[in-house]
């Protein structure tokens, strides 16, 4: 139900109670019931919502409406610190004047884009030059950020083989924040030129900045398919990569062909087939006729086509409890797999699954 409401929200007019019923507890499921309710607010659908449920949505809006409040108010802490004059114990004083680029529900929120309405978002995402990250630090720790105990392993881990900081939590408010400094890891198979994200930013209030419009789509595009499981939550990305190719190709006609540019530029193509691919099949999402045309020659092989195929969609689906089915299960635990592959070489994510398995064990030990 989620999915149909998703790719065609005004098909809700016909829905019965058992389809709202089963449309609500989906969402719930997969923690989009915010933005559901954003969405028939946008619409206009409210109306056709059973009225003994519009109280669901009202306190639903509520709850996205504080969250956001909380996403504000923790900007403008991250803006203070990172304007701030602090300086290191051995008086040397961070460079300033970076760009402190939002991602994310911060970077939708701030720029007021459709999609932000109703989104909830659980941490706040920021990206820094790489080079600039030692004072990025020190600037969030003067400001009460702290990064928690990791084991020396982790700390290696985070700092050589991710594309983040080790998350950092704020002592007071304990409030999570994660620092990037590219959008995947450097150990992906997949290398983007981290340098050319800093080159198109679209200023906002100082510091801060948001991706351009490609770079934003393409953040989705990897978040979703190149660097992540694709458990049911990353509907939430789908559904962010549905609203934005329509609302930016109406904004520039030319969008199409300047993001298929960017794709081929930022070594993304692949993920970027499979966003355009599975959106298209599960949501009908319009594609630029430019996008479309030049995604067709960045497809996988037959066989891998056919076993993404089969994994996507079932990934996707929403099962509520007692539901799940053993075919899910089997496609979630391959695109798991694809994830660790696509993340690390062998001779790096062996020995790194094997730690992570005996810290587990000796941790249920205890």
């Amino acid at each position: 139900m989620l999915l149909k409401f998703l790719a065609n929200p005004e098909s809700c007019q016909t829905y019965t109670l058992s389809q709202w019923e089963r449309l609500f507890a989906e969402a719930r499921a997969v923690e989009l019931f915010s933005r559901l309710a954003g969405i028939l607010q946008a619409e206009n659908l409210e109306a056709y919502v059973p009225e003994q449920a519009r109280w669901l949505l009202e306190s639903a809006r509520v709850r996205a409406a504080r969250a956001q409040r909380q996403m504000r108010w923790e900007l403008g802490w991250i803006r203070r610190a990172m304007l701030a004059e602090v300086s290191f114990v051995a008086g040397k004083k961070p460079v300033s004047g970076f760009p402190v680029v939002l991602l994310k529900g911060a970077a939708y929120l701030s720029a007021e884009l459709p999609w932000s309405v109703g989104r909830i978002s659980v941490d706040t995402d920021i990206l820094v030059p790489r080079t600039f990250l030692p004072d990025v630090e020190t600037r969030l720790m003067v400001g009460g950020w702290y990064v928690g105990n990791n084991s020396e392993y982790d700390e290696h881990f985070y700092r050589d083989w991710t594309h983040e900081l080790p998350p950092m939590t704020h002592l007071f408010r304990r409030t999570n924040l994660d620092v990037h400094h590219t959008i995947l890891p450097p150990t992906n198979r997949v290398k983007v030129p981290a340098d050319k994200l800093f080159e198109s930013l679209i200023p906002l209030e100082k510091p801060f900045f948001t991706l351009s419009w490609c770079d934003m789509v393409l953040h989705c595009v990897t978040h979703c398919f190149q660097d992540g499981d694709l458990a049911p939550n990353s509907l939430k990305d789908l559904a962010d990569f549905h609203a934005m190719l329509p609302y930016f190709t109406a904004r520039d006609a030319d969008f199409g062909e300047k993001l298929a540019e960017r794709t081929a530029e930022m070594n993304l193509r692949r993920p970027m087939f499979y966003a355009l691919r599975y959106a298209q099949k599960m949501l009908h999402t319009p594609i630029p006729d430019a996008l479309l045309r030049a995604s067709r020659r960045w497809g996988s092989g037959v066989v891998t086509r056919c076993a993404m195929d089969f994994c996507v969609p079932r990934s996707l689906t929403v099962e509520l409890p007692g539901e799940e089915r053993i075919v899910t299960r089997v496609a979630r635990t391959g695109m798991l797999a694809r994830q660790h592959w696509l993340r690390m070489p062998l001779q790096i994510l062996i020995p790194h699954l094997w730690k992570k398995w005996r810290k587990r064990k000796s941790d249920k030990k205890q």
